[in-house]
Formats: structure tokens, sequence, C-alpha cells
């Protein structure tokens, strides 16, 4: 994709906005910006330092008219712009086009934060470099100056952000679950899970995905994955009807079947008693995805600022743990 010299409209000027804005000027790209909120003396001297033109949200076609690529906030609603597609721009798609590493991509309407973290603790402490972004408010396009000392990038990626790409493809793909959500946004479950689907649409035959057992009950994700030409290994205790690779829990221990071999992996007293059984086998499957060796779960320390107020540990009273899981956003 080519930016030197293209036109960029960035639309919402919070944590995104400005690691997409400073990336573009990078490449040589002439951006504009348009915030609803009125920019603070600091960003307005940053704008006027790079020559920027900030629009205003009543200068919404000419905002779309002018620039050759729009490249929006997650958060905006852009289902009134269907006209001007082609010009939409993804943080996701120049993530994937520009960061020359490996991608373990984490989705699902519940637990993604949790087995994110999971997911990049486990590997940095079995000695692999990685860096956390993407929806736990880290500008993801600052990460890629980071790429030539990592091994992995593992990213948390929410239906709004993958609702709109056209070639974000990550090396692993992790889908949690899937339950309505956001439907505000994206109206039917339907489109909600559609846009979802993107985390392994484009995926071919050298990907891989970890995938919850339970989403092969919906027709859609079934029927897809009947041409799915990546690997995948499924979790849970719900059994795929198809012989897919499989990780659950049987008779106290986390168990791999595949069609040719049962065998257990390690003793189920052996996950941490944080979170629940499932972020653990999401974690186990992309493990066994890259071919690495369980570690001790246990004596790895999985606290961390990026679980405020989700399932974060308060304090422990009279045997009883307390947690705050605030952060939850659908019943399940």
């Amino acid at each position: 994709m080519q930016i030197a010299g293209k036109s960029f409209g960035v639309w919402g000027f919070g944590v995104v906005g400005k690691s997409v804005a400073a990336f573009l000027l990078e490449r040589g790209a002439r951006v504009s910006i348009m915030e609803k909120r009125a920019l603070n003396p600091e960003e307005l001297s940053w704008c006027a330092q790079h020559s920027i033109t900030c629009f205003q949200e009543d200068q919404l076609p000419s905002f779309w008219q002018t620039h050759d690529y729009i490249v929006p906030s997650p958060g905006i609603d852009l289902r009134r712009f269907e006209c001007f597609a082609h010009k939409i721009v993804p943080e996701l798609d120049l993530f994937y086009l520009f960061f020359k590493k490996p991608i373990i991509a984490i989705t699902g309407t519940v637990g993604k934060t949790s087995t994110t973290h999971f997911i990049a603790t486990t590997l940095a402490a079995i000695g692999l470099k990685v860096v956390t972004g993407g929806n736990i408010g880290i500008g993801m396009l600052d990460l890629i100056a980071k790429a030539d000392a990592v091994d992995y990038a593992v990213l948390e990626v929410s239906s709004f952000q993958l609702e709109y790409c056209r070639y974000f493809c990550p090396t692993i793909a992790v889908w949690t679950n899937l339950y309505p959500n956001h439907l505000d946004r994206h109206v039917t479950f339907d489109c909600y899970l559609e846009a979802k689907l993107q985390i392994i649409a484009g995926q071919g035959e050298k990907h891989k995905a970890v995938l919850h057992a339970d989403l092969l009950n919906h027709p859609r994700i079934a029927s897809f994955m009947q041409s799915y030409k990546g690997s995948p290994i499924f979790f849970g205790n719900t059994l795929p009807q198809k012989s897919y690779p499989h990780l659950l829990i049987e008779k106290d221990s986390v168990i791999y079947k595949a069609s040719t071999e049962s065998k257990p992996l390690m003793h189920k007293s052996g996950l941490p008693a944080q979170s629940f059984t499932d972020n653990w086998l999401a974690v186990i499957g992309v493990l066994k995805l890259l071919q690495l060796p369980l570690p001790d779960f246990k004596v790895i320390d999985y606290h961390s600022p990026f679980l405020q107020h989700r399932l974060e540990k308060i304090e422990t009273r009279q045997l009883v743990t307390f947690y705050d899981d605030s952060k939850a956003t659908v019943p399940e």
C-alpha cells in the first residue's frame, strides 16, 4: 500500500488517532484529523508543527471527499458511509502491512483481554520477546518500530477493529467465544458474527487458529470451517462433530485429542486458579501450535495492570478471594 504522497484523514485523535497520524507522517503522507472535542494546546501545537488540517464534524462530507483514505478510530460507527467503504483503512490493516513479524491475535466476546495477557506473559516467561497491543489502550502502530527486536506481536482485537479489514491475517488467530454483544453498533447478531469472523477469513495454509468448540454450533462458522485452509485446534469440553485436533479437560487432566491420538498433557491442578479453564486451554493451544513445551504455569506471575477491572484480584479475607470484574459487558 502506497502511503507517501497520499492524503489520509484520521478520524478521532485519541490514543489510536495520534499513533496513526505520527505513523503516516513518518512515511510521507499528508494528514488531516477530525475530532469532535476541542483539542488541548499541546495537541494544537503538534498539529501546527506538522501542518495538519483539523476538520470539524459538520465538515464530514468534505472530510470524506478530499482524502484518498480515511483511518477511523475503532469506536466510530461508519454505517452511514458505506459509499466510501473503498477509502476506509483500519488500523489493523496498516499494522499487518508494516509489522514484519508473526502476529498472534485474540478476539471473542469475553475473555480476550485476559487471554491476550496470559499468552503474552507465558511466551515471555519461556524466553520469547513479545510486544502486546491492540484493544488495550496502546496504539498498535507504535509497536512497529520495535519489530526488529521481538519474536511476536500479541494483539487483542475487537469486532470494531476487525469489521472493515481487508488485509489483516494473523499467523495465529485465537477466538475465545461468541455471544450477542455490541448490537447497538452491529444491529444484528449475524453482522457481529461476520465482524468477528474476519480474524480467520483471510487465513491460508500457512496460518493457524485456536477456536472454542462452541463456535461450531453457529451454522455460519461451521460452514466456513469446511473450506478453511489453515491448521485449527479447538478447545473446550464440547466435542466438535468433525475430528479436529481438540483440547479439553477429562478426568482432571488436560487432554489433546486428534484423529490418531489422545494424549494427556498435564494435570488440571497445574493450571493457575486465576481466570477460567477455557482461557488456559486457549493458551495451551497456542503453545501447541508453536510447538513449544508447556511451562510450569504456577511459577509465572500473571498479575498485570492490563487486567484492571478484569478478574483483578482485590484481596483474600477468611479464605475467600475477591475479584473486580466490572469490565464484563455481557451476562456471560
